[in-house]
């Protein structure tokens, strides 16, 4: 049985996988993140594939997760870049985003691209915390989905602020950060 579902995936994969992309290229308007996109599903079916069932619905299955991926793809993109225009604004590193102008969606671009490092070299507990506190949950409703105490949340989101200050500001910014402290959900 496992053998089967595995074959099913592979054939989905080399059947399926250009239109595939081409279908999350058109979700997310970029095709090097429309292949991550792809590529994350297909391999989560991979190590998961014990727990789906043997059937013809599994492209069925892999067209939504592809779907539901390319949204979450947006949204995280989304999220980041207003983090980015709030340290950009409240840092006055760089002139206002304009989604118009090539010179500041480059900056914006590099910017985002400096935090995400910056987020995934953060320790695997405070990048958890850190990302759902980014993602608009509240300090309760982290305590909730990850069963720990709000204590335990603030402390991971102040290691992870101080964290990215290292990482992220450089010496002559130092005392613009220090006073900003982002949009908080408590």
């Amino acid at each position: 049985m496992e053998n089967g579902i595995k074959q099913r995936i592979e054939e989905i994969f080399a059947t399926y996988y250009q239109l595939l992309c081409f279908r999350a290229e058109r979700i997310v308007g970029n095709k090097e993140a429309a292949k991550d996109v792809v590529n994350d599903v297909f391999l989560k079916l991979w190590e998961r594939h014990e727990l789906l069932p043997l059937t013809k619905s599994l492209l069925v299955y892999v067209h939504q997760s592809i779907r539901n991926n390319s949204l979450n793809y947006l949204k995280h993109k989304k999220i980041m870049h207003k983090y980015v225009q709030n340290v950009n604004n409240e840092l006055h590193l760089h002139p206002p985003y304009d989604e118009n102008n090539p010179l500041s969606v480059l900056i914006a671009d590099e910017t985002m691209t400096e935090i995400e490092q910056a987020i995934e070299a953060l320790p695997n507990n405070c990048k958890k915390v850190f990302l759902l506190q980014l993602d608009g949950f509240s300090y309760q409703e982290i305590t909730k989905k990850l069963g720990i105490s709000i204590n335990t949340v603030k402390k991971q989101i102040s290691i992870a602020m101080e964290k990215l200050r290292k990482l992220l500001i450089k010496p002559e910014n130092e005392k613009k950060f220090q006073s900003f402290s982002p949009e908080l959900h408590l």
